[in-house]
């Protein structure tokens, strides 16, 4: 079958639908993808979903990751089974629940005296505590004190992985 230029339509299966689970608990959820989605094993061993059509896109996001080290790189795409469930683009309630719970931690810690961090290589992001060294220093370089928010980026995993990470979301 061709696609209608929207929808990337499987060859047998047409819209090819598949119930999703939660990215984060793998529970089932009630979600629907639609469109012919193919999968691929990373070099990190993890597993990517992809729209046929999309490949590009998504290696480019690898990339800027730093999972691929090219979007030359190449994937092997395989066909998902008739039955098989992907991940949903949104967290299940029960996950969104404790993000938020999460969220609001790292709140009252940066209110109370603590400073933000995120990694711009590997994505983490959290909080050191009130009484952490790089807290105390940061408010005092930055002249921030609490509760006003401050933060700080690493801009590679090398800068933070010899700081203890106190209230710490991956």
């Amino acid at each position: 079958m061709r696609s209608n230029g929207r929808i990337p339509l499987h060859p047998t299966r047409a819209l090819d639908p598949h119930l999703t689970i939660c990215p984060i608990c793998g529970d089932k959820t009630n979600s629907l993808v639609i469109g012919h989605t193919r999968k691929a094993k990373l070099p990190n061993g993890k597993t990517v979903y992809c729209t046929r059509g999309q490949e590009d896109s998504l290696k480019r996001k690898l990339v800027d990751q730093g999972i691929l080290h090219s979007i030359r790189d190449r994937l092997e795409w395989k066909q998902l089974d008739e039955m098989e469930r992907v991940p949903d683009p949104e967290p299940c309630e029960k996950c969104k629940a404790e993000i938020q719970k999460e969220q609001n931690m790292l709140i009252e810690e940066v209110a109370a005296g603590g400073v933000y961090f995120r990694c711009l290589q590997c994505k983490c992001q959290g909080a050191f505590t009130k009484e952490s060294d790089i807290a105390v220093e940061v408010r005092k370089q930055t002249g921030k004190e609490a509760p006003e928010p401050v933060g700080i980026k690493f801009n590679t995993c090398e800068e933070h992985n010899n700081v203890p990470l106190s209230v710490n979301k991956h």
